[in-house]
Order: structure tokens, then C-alpha cells, then sequence
């Protein structure tokens, strides 16, 4: 296995377009490299270079299984894209519908051809590829291999993004499809934000390629500041509504004029007393369907988004932070492996508690969760840091 770590020390910037790339091997020494001009690759990436991550992944990758771990944002998608360009049917996999919409998006124009999606549904799974380029989740693509079905067995390559959720709730799913392209010879390209012990994931799906980066497209500030130190935005009693109105507090302490912000909380009932603290503040709130009842409608300046909402609701609320309408979008993880929504500041709302079985503290999100919340913080191109 070939595994190289680009440096922190690398750069790029997007106008003008230059920049370099530093990596070294484990026990080496760093290397620079210029960037690659992408019309040397593609004629139809749409930008003129290659940022240092795709640069390396480019001039390394040599055939085969591989892996590539980096912060969200660093053009995991366009290396997707380097490592699909062959014949044959590609797929591509990820764990949510919301995420397998937005490749399929970002393959469509790449490839600048149709995109098959598949997102579980049972009549869609047994019907012949419309491309052969498919997007579909994990579910959707672990029952296609497990019943041998003509649009999967044809596969000779498939990407699966977020592959650190094998340490997660649906580790089961992700191993039963590694299991099974390992087994038919399929080169596999894991791509992964946060992956503690990639060195052995690498290993066990016999990776002859392995980039590591620590390099970010947007450097990162990041503050811990105890909950304690900010007052109770309102009175409240029980224990989700003291955390809810603290979190609001330190919302609008901590925010900047004219900046974006994603405030993460840790369970959806938190999230809900945030809105309805807000809207009872006289705050616009853009959330149509809401457990409580709202008052009176106000230019929006917060919303929640979670996966209980309506799908066009959730979409209209993602379309309006993109277009920079909405100053403060309130979230649960579930955001953090969806949609691409970049924010100048993230909050990452965290709970610690003692777990009496295991005999030790414990943090609410994860650890995982939390590194994948931060790539959310950055907007290349707009801010020098996030």
C-alpha cells in the first residue's frame, strides 16, 4: 500500500487560480508538487486547476481499491469523478437521500450525462440502469448486491462516500457491501471527512492508495466555551429548555453582523425549543410545520431543519441559507452528512454525562459526529478562515 499525508502547509486559491501541494509518505521527508492543470485531465472539470488533494489523488492513483480521508469541502467530489472515468456501469453510494441528490447533481454535470438515482425505492431496484452512472444509498445498494440484480453485477467501480459510518449505527449495511465488492473484485474508493484508523480500514479493503489530508480549503478557528457563561436567553424549567435558552444566548453573542451561522444540537427537542423560544421573542422564524403554535409572521431569521420535516419545506430552507436569505439555521447531525451547506461559524451545542453501564463520560454528539459538524464551518473563496 502506497499512503501519502498532504500537509497543512499546503495552498490554493481559487482567483487567482495557483497554488502547491506538500505531502510525504510516513517516514519521509515533504515534497512540493505544482498543482495539475485541468485541462490536462478533463476538458469538462469547469475550473482551471486541480485543488492539492485532487492533484495528488490524480497524479498517485494507479488503479485499484483506494482511500482518501479529508475535512468536508476539500473537492472529495471531482476525486470521485477522477476515480469513475472508465467504461462500464460506475456507482456511486451514500447514506442519505438528501446527500445522494447532491452528487448526482454534481456527477451529472461532471459527466455531463444522465445520472441514475436510486434512493430504495422496491420497483426502482429491479428495473435496468437508465445511466451508467448510478447514485444510490446504502440500503438501495446492499439489497441490489444481496439479490445479485443485472445493474449492480455489470459494476466496475463504486465509490462509497462517509465510509468512517462503519463505526456507526449502520456499520452493518456498509460491511455487508464492502464484503461483497471485495469479494467480486469491484475497485472500491472510500472517501471519508473523519476516520480515525484509516491505516487499518485501508488494509482490509486492500487499498493500494491511501491519502491522508490535513490539509483544509479553509483553515479552521476553533473555541471551547462552557454553556455556564452565558445567560438564559429565556426562563426555563426543565432541562432541554435551560440548554435550548442558553444555546440561543450564546447564538446571538457569538454571531457577527452579516454573518452565517449553523447552530448543531445534539436531539431535535432541543432544536424545537430553540424556534419556539425564538418565535416567542418576536424572532422570524421560517419552519411552516412546527410542534407548537407560531405567532405572527415576520421576515425569517432562523429555521430548523431535521429530518421529520416535509421534504419541499427542508428543501426550501437549505435553497434559502444557500442564497444567503437565512442568517441562522438551527440543525441536528443529520445535516452534517447531508446536504453541503457552508457556514462563516458553526456551533456545535455539546452534553456530557456519566454512563453508569460502561463507567465513564460520555459527549453528546460523538466525537465522530462533532469533526463532521466543523467541516460545515468555511466558505472557500468568501473567508480566509471558518
Amino acid at each position: 500500500m502506497r499512503r501519502y499525508i498532504l500537509l497543512e502547509s499546503s495552498s490554493f486559491r481559487l482567483n487567482p487560480p495557483e497554488g502547491f501541494l506538500r505531502y510525504r509518505t510516513p517516514a519521509g521527508r515533504p515534497r512540493r508538487e505544482d498543482l495539475v492543470p485541468a485541462d490536462e485531465v478533463d476538458g469538462r472539470i469547469p475550473y482551471p486547476l486541480l485543488n492539492p488533494l485532487q492533484s495528488l489523488f490524480y497524479r498517485k492513483y494507479r488503479g485499484g481499491n483506494a482511500l482518501v480521508t479529508a475535512p468536508t469541502s476539500a473537492g472529495k467530489s471531482l476525486i470521485a469523478f477522477l476515480f469513475m472515468r472508465r467504461e462500464g456501469v460506475r456507482v456511486y453510494t451514500a447514506p442519505t437521500k438528501a446527500l445522494v441528490y447532491e452528487k448526482a447533481v454534481e456527477l451529472r454535470n461532471l459527466f455531463q450525462k444522465k445520472i441514475d438515482v436510486r434512493t430504495g425505492d422496491i420497483i426502482e431496484l429491479y428495473r435496468g440502469p437508465r445511466s451508467d452512472v448510478v447514485v444510490a444509498t446504502y440500503e438501495n445498494l446492499a439489497l441490489a448486491l444481496r439479490n445479485g440484480l443485472p445493474w449492480v453485477s455489470e459494476a466496475v467501480c463504486v465509490v462509497v462516500d462517509e465510509i468512517h459510518q462503519l463505526m456507526g449505527g449502520r456499520g452493518w449495511v456498509l460491511e455487508e457491501i464492502v464484503t461483497c465488492l471485495l469479494e467480486r473484485g469491484i475497485d472500491l474508493l472510500g472517501l471519508s471527512a473523519t476516520l480515525p484508523g484509516g491505516d487499518k480500514l485501508a488494509r482490509w479493503i486492500g487499498a493500494e492508495l491511501f491519502i491522508e489530508s490535513l490539509w483544509r480549503p479553509v483553515p479552521l478557528e476553533r473555541k471551547i466555551v462552557p454553556l455556564t457563561e452565558f445567560r438564559e436567553f429565556v426562563k426555563a424549567k426543565e432541562q432541554d429548555g435551560r440548554m435550548a435558552s442558553r444555546l440561543l444566548s450564546a447564538l446571538y453573542e457569538l454571531k457577527k453582523p452579516e454573518e452565517q451561522v449553523i447552530l448543531f444540537v445534539h436531539k431535535k427537542s432541543v432544536g424545537w425549543k430553540i424556534l419556539e423560544m425564538a418565535d416567542r421573542e418576536k424572532i422570524g422564524i421560517m419552519n411552516e410545520t412546527t410542534p407548537f403554535e407560531k405567532g405572527d409572521r415576520r421576515e425569517a431569521e432562523i429555521a430548523f431543519h431535521n429530518a421529520d420535516i416535509p421534504k419541499e419545506e427542508r428543501e426550501e430552507i437549505e435553497r434559502a441559507f444557500r442564497r444567503g436569505k437565512l442568517p441562522v439555521l438551527v440543525a441536528t447531525h443529520t445535516l452534517a452528512y447531508g446536504v453541503n451547506l457552508p457556514a462563516d461559524t458553526v456551533i456545535i451545542g455539546v452534553r456530557a454525562f456519566y454512563d453508569r453501564r460502561e463507567r465513564e463520560w460520555r459527549i453528546l454528539p460523538s466525537q465522530i459526529d462533532i469533526l463532521q459538524m466543523e467541516g460545515r464551518a468555511g466558505r472557500l473563496g468568501m473567508k480566509e478562515k471558518g
